[in-house]
């Protein structure tokens, strides 16, 4: 079950000038002292100048470690084994998400870094570490198999003399692979590959374990860059990036935050002219495969490729429309419903001259009714927590999510890669094969997550609902299992 959502192209408005009206403190780069951690590790801080009480920080680690790459095809096996083995596949996701930042613990990484600074991983000895997830040769088999459309599926840009250009055919038109290689070879253009996930499946079944370990949307968009080029302006983004190093070299530029409306925005920002940010940067870095940098959202950045080497990357994404005001934007509005129906004072009227007492251009705007007024406002607003539906909230959220979700990995890898196939899809396990929890008809509280649960330890939620044709209450279940590539 699930909806269908067109995604805009471009960002949103970040908005003209600086709505907070704060000033851009300048700042210069400030390497800290190399510390060591234990093991074949050793790693060191990069600071910044604080802004709004947040001093922007690097922390950059250097493994030593030749462990075994990242593995999908074993993540995707263990997932699936997990209810014969007696384990919770969130267990699994948890491992999924290890392999991403290793040798970085999970625990660690939430802790110290999650939302708060940016992290480098670079592994010298582990070049083909996420060779498993994306690869070149993909883009060119989508390319040639697919129906890429421009805008949806796929962009072609170009950052050049501090513009950037996006040389895409018409919109939703689809994109000829002899056309792409063209611009990528002759005109040094960068190809864009959006939400590549709905294309591979080894891929999508990575980005679901994240989505289930996350409880929220998880994206991921592919980089490929020519030699010396750079495809896109310095910008910010409205979602926590970690971009994945697979062929190649690119070199980062990070930025520290000019002002506290940039920490962790819900919207990305425009393009970025050169001296917008110059003054700001944080640290410059070179990626090369195996190595991993994440950034919260509204880090500014921009990269370009070395002269001598193309470039290939993947940025998983997530974080999006996930904070306490989204959930508060759905919750207030159901407070003051239910406290509608049971606080009489809700539904009187409001007094006749309000608006002579009330506005920026008020004409009798100070004085005894006025605070009156205000008082009554505020008075009335603290009756909502008392009425604020947490659970029900928290469903609706949930609902939502769900609704737009990766379907659990539970099918297997297939080889097709083209987004609008509905007869050539990957075959779903069938229900029959993965059985759900016993559950004995002698417990006084059955565990009934567990009965209804398959593999996916949260494949279903079950909500009540009011019927609004009948006002009768329902129970209803929701469930991503049967969600499309397509829509990611």
């Amino acid at each position: 079950m699930k909806e269908r959502r067109k995604r805009k192209a471009g960002r949103k408005a970040y908005g003209a000038g600086n709505p907070s009206g704060e000033r851009h403190a300048k700042r210069k780069r400030v390497v800290g002292d190399a510390t060591h951690c234990c093991g074949p590790h050793s790693c060191r801080d990069v600071k910044g100048q604080e802004v709004g009480g947040i001093t922007p920080s690097l922390h950059i680690i250097q493994c030593e470690s030749s462990a075994a790459p990242l593995s999908v095809k074993a993540l995707e096996a263990a997932y699936l084994d997990a209810s014969t083995e007696g384990r919770d596949t969130r267990d699994i996701c948890g491992e999924a998400f290890a392999a991403l930042i290793y040798p970085m613990s999970v625990e660690r990484f939430r802790e110290e870094f999650w939302e708060k600074k940016a992290l480098v991983i670079h592994r010298p000895h582990l070049r083909d570490y996420y060779s498993d997830l994306y690869s070149t040769e993909r883009i060119g088999r989508c390319l040639d198999e697919a129906k890429l459309c421009y805008t949806r599926d796929i962009d072609v840009t170009l950052y050049k003399e501090g513009k950037r250009f996006t040389l895409n055919g018409k919109s939703h038109n689809t994109a000829q692979a002899s056309r792409v290689w063209e611009l990528y070879k002759k005109d040094r253009c960068s190809v864009r590959v959006l939400h590549p996930q709905r294309f591979e499946n080894s891929l999508a079944s990575y980005m679901a374990m994240l989505e289930e370990l996350w409880g929220s949307g998880a994206g991921s968009n592919a980089y490929l860059t020519p030699a010396g080029s750079q495809g896109f302006a310095p910008h910010f983004d409205d979602v926590d990036a970690y971009v994945v190093q697979l062929e190649g070299k690119k070199r980062w530029n990070l930025y520290g935050h000019r002002c506290t409306s940039e920490i962790l925005p819900r919207y990305s920002s425009p393009n970025f002219e050169q001296n917008e940010v110059e003054d700001f940067l944080l640290y410059q870095l070179l990626l090369q495969p195996g190595d991993l940098c994440y950034f919260p959202r509204g880090v500014i950045h921009q990269a370009k490729t070395e002269a001598d080497a193309h470039s290939l990357h993947l940025t998983i994404s997530t974080g999006c429309k996930h904070t306490w005001y989204d959930l508060l934007s759905l919750g207030v509005p159901m407070a003051l419903d239910l406290a509608e129906r049971e606080v009489v004072a809700m539904r009187r009227s409001m007094d006749w001259d309000i608006w002579r007492r009330l506005g920026i251009a008020r004409p009798d705007g100070e004085g005894t009714d006025r605070v009156r007024i205000c008082g009554t406002i505020l008075q009335l607003l603290n009756l909502l927590p008392d009425e604020f539906p947490v659970d029900a909230v928290a469903d609706a959220f949930v609902q939502r999510h769900t609704m737009a979700r990766l379907p659990p990995p539970l099918r297997t890898i297939g080889t097709t890669c083209d987004a609008d196939a509905e007869e050539e899809s990957p075959t779903e396990v069938s229900p029959a094969e993965v059985s759900p929890a016993e559950v004995s008809p002698t417990e006084e509280s059955p565990d009934w997550s567990g009965a209804i649960r398959m593999v996916c330890s949260d494949a279903f939620r079950v909500h009540y609902e009011v019927n609004s044709a009948t006002g009768s209450e329902e129970c209803v279940v929701y469930s991503h299992m049967r969600n499309e590539y397509k829509h990611h």
